[in-house]
């Protein structure tokens, strides 16, 4: 028989002082430690919030910039259009052309190049063709005229772009004064040199012209925590836009320490962020009022002290009344079993003393452990199937696929090819209600129809670079495995294996019934003749998509291998062997 024990301290002196402590503790932590520790992740999420802004910002930027570009290089995309150009240069250069040359000249710069130019995107003003050395034309969504005699080749931006020698340049935010009805305010441009195919020579500029409104439109819809100055500046340190006006403290810095992490104007710090736009020598610059939320780290600051020092002495009183009546034990006991309520059976009743509490405290901790162990293994299987259903998510088509997919939709229109364009899209389509579908179980049959799908829109994207045979044995058809196993097999397959080779490689991916070590077994191969690489280098290479389809291929079939062979400059093969035994779970079938 268990001894009764008696207690040596009462309960009421043990809370009181264990409370005095409790409080004491947390309070000197927070005054060392809280506010340094939330300034800095404070500051950490500002710049990571900044800098994911921005560059979600450059992408709707750089996507003007490359419409732009398209406008620049419309001559070398018709034959019609390069034949009047070439008309018009010898015009020029005062040789001999016919009257029904100059005609058919004449009509195709009123004609077909409006057409080529013309663009949805009503920020992007029009275009400029200025022949050397002195026919202009000009191409502007309002019809505007151009100003009499106006000297286009004394002007930097024509130099500039006969200085480049047929490559792009990128002109900073100007008016246009050679319109007679300007399209715009001021307009940020691209200007190129357009050369004769044969000869070499020069035959014109051409110059994009975009409204600098754009900017406003893609920097104004940036949204922080705090007040922010949003910026484009050029390669000179000139604005070209920005969403609030910038001192000539905030210039200077950002002329002279381009890469300065802190701008001081007058006693208010911005924290500044900079990222370069891609094909220019332009930057986006975010600056954030750090001073702003510092402020408000320390109203807030002073704020939890008071609301802390109020709480505390608050519950000194509060425990030295209910000590009298043991409540203050009990109640930490109530509080550690919600916490095994929630499925947390670690916790435990801190047990000190032999008073009457510590020996109800050992007796619920003794039946937690026993608890514990008897739902431990239970609690382990149902957290190994999540942790294998969410690492099959994980299995998703690449963000890039779909941007780079979108891209080649974009250029199949504009080539007018219409049945192309509309095969690529019931092929996105039928990937993407494939993926969407709630089942985590698919057939052979529609994987494989997946991948005709996914590789038919690459080899899109890759034209020539790309050859692809993916076959199916019918007997295999019916076989059950995870949704998503092999495509990220194949996507590694194309943009590791043959987006770099520089030439013609070729994807294989099979799937048949055969007999392996005297077992029938379903045998899946996706082989190409892409760059290869070191054993030693397989898991840099496949990286987190081979580990998921290894932990979903174990998970769904014990007896299942993958094995990888691969070669430097001859290619690589995955081969997944499965036992048709494996295939007999009902869950699976339902």
């Amino acid at each position: 028989m268990r001894p009764t024990l008696k207690p040596r301290l009462g309960v009421r002196f043990k809370m009181i002082g264990i409370s005095l402590i409790g409080l004491l503790i947390p309070a000197l932590a927070f005054v060392l430690f809280v506010p340094s520790y939330y300034n800095k992740n404070m500051t950490h999420d500002i710049n990571f919030a900044t800098q994911a802004t921005i560059s979600s910002a450059l992408i709707n930027l750089n996507t003007y910039i490359e419409d732009l570009e398209r406008l620049v290089v419309v001559p070398y995309l018709n034959d019609s259009i390069m034949d009047a150009f070439n008309t018009f240069r010898k015009i020029d250069s005062g040789k001999t052309v016919s009257l029904l040359e100059q005609l058919q000249a004449t009509r195709t710069m009123n004609t077909t190049l409006p057409n080529y130019t013309q663009n949805l995107r009503k920020d992007i003003t029009g275009t400029l063709v200025c022949f050397i050395p002195k026919t202009v034309f000009a191409v502007y969504t309002n019809n505007s005229g151009l100003v009499s005699d106006y000297p286009f080749t004394k002007q930097t931006w024509y130099k500039q772009a006969l200085a480049a020698e047929g490559k792009t340049v990128f002109i900073s935010s100007h008016k246009q004064d050679y319109l007679t009805d300007p399209a715009a305010d001021k307009v940020f441009s691209i200007v190129k040199l357009v050369k004769d195919l044969d000869t070499r020579q020069p035959i014109a500029v051409v110059k994009a012209d975009a409204d600098t409104r754009v900017l406003s439109v893609i920097l104004d819809k940036i949204k922080l925590n705090v007040s922010s100055i949003m910026s484009v500046i050029d390669e000179q340190g000139n604005v070209i836009y920005s969403n609030k006006p910038l001192s000539d403290t905030m210039l200077k810095e950002l002329r002279n320490k381009s890469n300065s992490s802190k701008i001081d104007d007058h006693g208010e710090v911005y924290s500044v962020t900079t990222q370069h736009i891609e094909k220019t020598d332009w930057n986006m610059v975010a600056m954030v009022s750090e001073t702003e939320y510092i402020n408000r780290i320390n109203v807030m600051q002073a704020t939890v002290t008071g609301v802390y020092v109020l709480v505390s002495i608050f519950s000194v009183l509060l425990v030295a009344l209910l000590s009298q009546r043991m409540m203050k034990p009990l109640r930490k006991m109530v509080n550690v079993m919600a916490k095994v309520e929630t499925g947390n059976f670690n916790v435990r009743v801190p047990v000190r003393g032999r008073d009457e509490i510590a020996i109800l405290g050992s007796s619920f901790n003794l039946m937690l452990s026993e608890v514990n162990n008897l739902l431990n293994r239970e609690y382990r299987a149902v957290l190994s199937k999540q942790s294998a259903e969410y690492k099959a998510l994980q299995s998703q088509i690449e963000p890039h696929f779909l941007y780079n997919t979108l891209n080649t939709m974009i250029g199949i229109n504009r080539l007018g090819d219409s049945k192309v364009l509309e095969q690529a899209i019931l092929s996105l389509t039928g990937m993407m209600r494939y993926m969407t579908e709630q089942a985590d179980w698919t057939t052979l049959n529609e994987e494989f129809q997946m991948l005709n799908q996914y590789c038919y829109l690459q080899k899109l994207r890759f034209q020539n670079r790309l050859e692809y045979t993916i076959q199916l044995d019918p007997e295999a058809e019916p076989m059950k495995i995870p949704k998503l196993l092999i495509q990220p097999l194949v996507e590694n397959a194309i943009v590791h294996g043959i987006e770099p080779l520089g030439e013609t490689g070729q994807l294989t991916v099979l799937g048949s019934i055969e007999t392996v070590h005297f077992q029938r077994c379903v045998v899946i191969v996706i082989e190409d003749s892409g760059t290869g690489l070191e054993q030693t280098e397989g898991s840099k290479w496949m990286g987190v998509g081979l580990t998921n389809v290894k932990n979903r291929l174990q998970y769904a079939y014990k007896k299942a291998d993958l094995n990888i062979q691969s070669r430097v400059n001859v290619g690589t093969r995955i081969t997944i062997t499965i036992p048709l035994e494996d295939d007999n779970d009902e869950d699976r079938h339902s």
